[in-house]
């Protein structure tokens, strides 16, 4: 099951994050994570939850519903994710 994606601009995400905990899976995040998450909700059915585990997200380009790319913070690493299609369009034609 894929949920939507929650893009947030703000001035302290975690703290954010925090104050709404109970609407997130926090459980594969690191036990020494530097900003202190609780890690709870391991598995729950409808919470948010972070696909890269609490590492920083620097660019994001977000074509369409399951259609999109990023690259990480101080790495040049770029993921790309295209549900739905075709493998080698993806592979000769995206991004």
């Amino acid at each position: 099951m894929d949920t939507d994606r929650l893009i947030n601009k703000t001035s302290d995400f975690y703290d954010d994050v925090k104050s709404i905990i109970n609407e997130f899976d926090t459980s594969d995040y690191p036990e020494n994570y530097i900003y202190n998450m609780p890690l709870v909700n391991e598995k729950v059915l409808g919470k948010f939850k972070d696909e890269l585990n609490g590492q920083i997200m620097d660019e994001l380009i977000g074509l369409r519903s399951k259609l999109y790319a990023y690259k990480m913070f101080k790495s040049e690493k770029v993921t790309k994710k295209a549900k739905g299609v075709k493998k080698y369009v993806f592979q000769k034609e995206m991004f």
